[in-house]
């Protein structure tokens, strides 16, 4: 029997819904998108399960000293 295997890439929220000062970030998140569901798709037939997951901003100091500088 063969071992599941799993793929799990990190991409961002920024990807999806887009920010101000971030296109750079964005797009190459995107990019990480867009590859993972490529490698789903080309493996899908093998038993290989791709996600990626697409996080938010978190409550860190350095997003709340961003939110009070008005850069977020």
């Amino acid at each position: 029997m063969r071992v599941p295997v799993r793929i799990v890439n990190f991409a961002s929220d920024a990807a999806r819904v887009g920010s101000s000062l971030e296109s750079v970030y964005a797009g190459a998140k995107a990019g990480v998108i867009g590859f993972t569901k490529t490698i789903a798709r080309e493996t899908v037939k093998k038993g290989v399960t791709c996600n990626v997951v697409c996080p938010g901003p978190t409550d860190t100091t350095l997003i709340r000293e961003m939110g009070e500088q008005g850069e977020l």
